[in-house]
């Protein structure tokens, strides 16, 4: 499974990697993060270390400003894993550049080819209020914030992909909208958030768009708006986009996997149907499906045992299927 980033130059893509990676490497409620390249491990666990360790502007990592970098990570659970994934890292002037540009391409690659699109903004810019409580639009303020975040090109991107997929409320694509330094728009309150979030994105929460979306705030911790050369690091809620990207390929499996089930079923029965003669020389390919069905029906529950140990954390933020709210579950 791939995974793609989107943010532009200091949105925090890089801190919010590391801050995944840390957190996750310890583990939260059996869940770990691991990378298949050991001298990747000591890498990014020196730089966490660094930032965490570290005072002043120097304990914060520089920013990507070369070419694209490809980490390899294992998702696991009990030590035991569930899902690779490969986490694209580029710089985020790459966004801003004309496609002509070679490593431009390369993203643009990547990202039709990625399971899972992840938005990185800052809460930085989302201070204001675009949304009251109400509903009211304050568009010079969209305006002035979606140019800040840069979400035009974002959005040209989910265009893209719309055209190459096509996806459907019956199989949708997942995007997780990941509001970093969260630390900063905090005190507005999540609610307040996430329905300017959803102005800025709005072609992601209409009807039967076929998106299923994840708004999920995350700070490397909540001292660091106020102090950001020597504040606690505290992770909140790093994990839960990961997560949620195992959890939408996990539910493109178990679908995928209940689809064959039916077919084979639906051939079982037609054979089953026929006349003695014919069942007794089809004896042996009857003898076959039926023992498929059961292979089967084994796999798919173990998939939906999988997506059952991650619907618990992703309770905790908002999850849209096109315009309507949804909850995490087993159900495919």
């Amino acid at each position: 499974m791939k995974i793609t980033m989107l943010g532009y130059t200091k949105s925090g893509k890089t801190c919010y990697m590391l801050g995944m990676y840390s957190f996750m490497s310890v583990g939260l409620h059996g869940f770990t993060v691991s990378a298949t390249d050991l001298d990747v491990d000591l890498d990014l666990t020196d730089k966490w270390d660094a930032l965490v360790c570290g005072e002043g502007e120097e304990r914060w990592p520089t920013g990507n400003d070369a070419n694209i970098y490809t980490y390899s990570f294992d998702f696991n659970y009990a030590a035991k894993p569930i899902m690779g994934f490969d986490w694209i890292d580029y710089r985020g002037g790459a966004l801003r550049d004309k496609t002509s540009q070679a490593d431009v391409q390369d993203l643009l690659k990547y990202v039709k080819e990625s399971a899972c699109l992840f938005l990185c903004i800052s809460g930085e810019f989302l201070t204001k209020e675009i949304v009251d409580a109400a509903g009211n639009v304050d568009y010079g303020a969209r305006q002035r914030i979606a140019t800040q975040l840069k979400i035009q090109p974002m959005t040209n991107i989910i265009t893209d992909i719309q055209k190459q997929l096509n996806p459907t409320n019956a199989k949708p694509f997942p995007i997780a909208i990941v509001v970093t330094k969260y630390d900063q728009c905090m005190k507005r309150g999540k609610d307040a958030v996430v329905r300017d979030v959803k102005q800025l994105f709005e072609p992601l929460f209409q009807p039967n768009s076929g998106w299923l979306t994840m708004i999920c705030p995350v700070s490397l911790g909540k001292d660091l708006a106020d102090n950001p050369t020597s504040g606690e690091i505290n992770p909140i809620n790093v994990h839960l986009p990961v997560a949620f990207a195992v959890y939408a390929k996990l539910r493109e499996n178990a679908l995928n996997t209940k689809a064959y089930y039916n077919q084979v079923s639906r051939e079982l029965d037609t054979d089953k149907a026929r006349n003695w003669f014919v069942k007794l020389l089809n004896s042996e390919k009857i003898a076959n499906k039926e023992a498929k069905l059961k292979e089967v029906e084994g796999q798919f529950q173990v998939i939906q045992s999988k997506m059952e140990r991650l619907t618990e954390e992703l309770q905790k933020v908002p999850l849209f299927l096109g315009n309507t709210e949804v909850k995490a579950d087993v159900s495919v």
